[in-house]
């Protein structure tokens, strides 16, 4: 979860406003085999976490709300390859979907399952 929250606010959304402000910025994102013994431990309590991650996801989509339809074809670099923002916000959310999975399997239930459990006891 820690990687989740710190991934979202210095990599994912910082590299959002920077394709937003800059034309064609390199980017430069968390290798998180060097990140992880590293990174801070101070707020990595459950609930702090799920906090942490819950303002700073309502930050990322404020942004991404602003997003017009033009911005979509705004360019950045990464290692000298050249993508859109369209194109980033699609790794993020495969990337999100791929850790939600992760959770879901380390947790032995789905949201589905949450769901289908809540609706029988309701």
């Amino acid at each position: 979860m820690a990687h989740f929250r710190d991934d979202e606010f210095l990599c994912m959304r910082a590299a959002v406003t920077r394709m937003l402000a800059e034309q064609s910025p390199v980017l430069h994102f968390l290798d998180g085999t060097a990140w992880e013994p590293g990174r801070s431990r101070l707020r990595d309590r459950k609930e702090w976490l799920l906090g942490d991650f819950a303002l700073q996801r309502q930050a990322s989509l404020g942004i991404l709300r602003m997003v017009r339809p033009g911005d979509l074809q705004r360019r950045g670099l990464r290692e000298g390859r050249e993508f859109s923002l369209e194109q980033l916000i699609g790794v993020w959310v495969r990337h999100d979907r791929e850790h939600v999975a992760q959770l879901e399997r380390a947790l032995g239930e789905t949201l589905e399952d949450v769901r289908a459990r809540r609706a029988r006891q309701g």
